[in-house]
């Protein structure tokens, strides 16, 4: 049976307040994902848990699909860190699936979206 999991990883902030608002998606997309066994949050700076603290979690539960989503507009030098992090896993677990999402400046549909909003806000 295959246990699926998804982690948004966000940069991480000194204020707590911002990193609460990942916390805060997190907990909404658990709501509204269908099919996953498990929906975290990680961070790569500042705070915890981390990427690799939430990675050690998942492979302890068992999960055996994991995906990753980098909460990044722009394809910087974190997606790197994220997918190196996600790489040492695929090395040492090798009976677990691991993707890693496009960044959300990639998204088809971007562009639109924040049209909208602006036409909304203005």
């Amino acid at each position: 049976m295959t246990k699926k999991a998804f982690i948004i990883v966000a940069h991480g902030s000194r204020l707590e307040s911002a990193n609460k608002e990942i916390l805060a998606l997190a907990d909404n997309l658990k709501h509204k994902l269908s099919g996953y066994s498990e929906t975290f949050h990680a961070f790569l700076e500042f705070t915890k848990p981390t990427l690799a603290d939430t990675l050690d979690t998942l492979t302890e539960k068992g999960i055996n699909h994991i995906i990753v989503f980098p909460y990044f507009l722009i394809e910087g030098s974190h997606l790197y860190d994220i997918k190196r992090i996600v790489s040492k896993y695929e090395e040492l677990h090798k009976n677990i699936s691991f993707c890693v999402t496009s960044h959300i400046g990639s998204f088809p549909g971007i562009e639109d979206f924040i049209a909208n909003y602006l036409t909304l806000t203005s």
